[in-house]
């Protein structure tokens, strides 16, 4: 399933606020949450560039 722009921004956004609260956390692991960290920021530098439609929104 092919994620648009957006939803992959909210989606790496999301992850990676989640493995900061992670790290944060005393119960989990800090492996964990910085996994998770990383996993975020890989997924949002692999969104597709910004189109001419993306700009005029």
């Amino acid at each position: 399933m092919k994620l648009s722009r957006r939803d992959q921004t909210v989606l790496g956004i999301g992850i990676s606020v989640c493995g900061a609260l992670f790290l944060l956390s005393s119960t989990i692991p800090d492996g964990l949450g910085l996994a998770l960290g990383v996993v975020g920021i890989g997924v949002l530098g692999t969104r597709p560039p910004a189109g001419p439609r993306d700009e005029d929104r």
